[in-house]
């Protein structure tokens, strides 16, 4: 967890400060793909196969809506004081409660 949380603010660090000189996109894309190297070990040691079509599907559009989030995530660093993004870190569990509500 201590690991975890020193990741997360460094990333938000570097996307804050490089997120004027690099579009958010790129700055998503670098996250994906570091973060996909720390894992690959943990996700090929434990592989169990394609998943079925339906779910496929599914992992495929939570996959694609979790990357629009973050590239607009990281758009929202770059040009809103830390402050601000704070906050609306912590009010986001709220706002996940009142949408699993909703659905």
């Amino acid at each position: 967890m201590i690991v975890t949380g020193l990741l997360f603010a460094s990333v938000t660090g570097v996307v804050r400060y490089l997120g004027s000189d690099m579009p958010a996109i790129e700055g998503a894309f670098i996250r994906y793909a570091v973060g996909t190297l720390m894992i690959a070990p943990i996700f090929l040691r434990n592989w169990t196969g394609i998943p079925n079509r339906s779910t496929l599907k599914l992992y495929i559009f939570r996959g694609l809506i979790h990357g629009i989030a973050v590239i607009l995530w990281f758009f929202a660093m770059a040009r809103v004081p830390v402050a601000e993004v704070t906050a609306i870190g912590y009010v986001a569990p709220i706002f996940v409660t009142m949408g699993a509500a909703i659905f």
